[in-house]
C-alpha cells in the first residue's frame, strides 16, 4: 500500500490557514499516524490542530490523507496553546 504525502504534514488543510500562519510546533506520534500542529495566526494569537492519517477512502482515491480530528480555540499565550494541545494529543494516542 502506498501513502501519498504521509510525511509531508505541510500539506494538511489546517484550520489556521498555514499559508498565512506560522507553524510553531509540529509533533508526530511514535507510529506517525497522528500529528499535532501549533500555529501562530496573523493576528498574533495561537491555535492548534490534531490530525490522523486516514486510509478510509484508500480504495477510492488510492492514497491516505491527513484528516483533522480536533482543533483548539484561540490563545493569547503560546505556552497555553502548547499545553492544551499536548494534553489532548496524548489523550488520543
Amino acid at each position: 500500500m502506498q501513502f501519498k504525502n504521509k510525511e509531508d504534514i505541510e500539506d494538511i488543510n489546517f484550520a489556521c490557514e498555514p499559508k498565512k500562519s506560522k507553524v510553531i510546533l509540529k509533533k508526530y506520534s511514535p507510529s506517525r499516524k497522528n500529528a499535532m500542529l501549533v500555529c501562530e495566526r496573523t493576528d498574533g494569537t495561537f491555535t492548534y490542530g490534531l490530525y490522523f492519517w486516514d486510509l478510509s477512502d484508500y480504495e477510492y482515491i488510492g492514497h491516505g490523507f491527513w484528516a483533522l480530528s480536533s482543533e483548539g480555540g484561540f490563545y493569547s499565550e503560546l505556552k497555553s496553546a502548547i499545553k492544551d494541545a499536548e494534553l489532548e494529543f496524548k489523550s488520543k494516542l
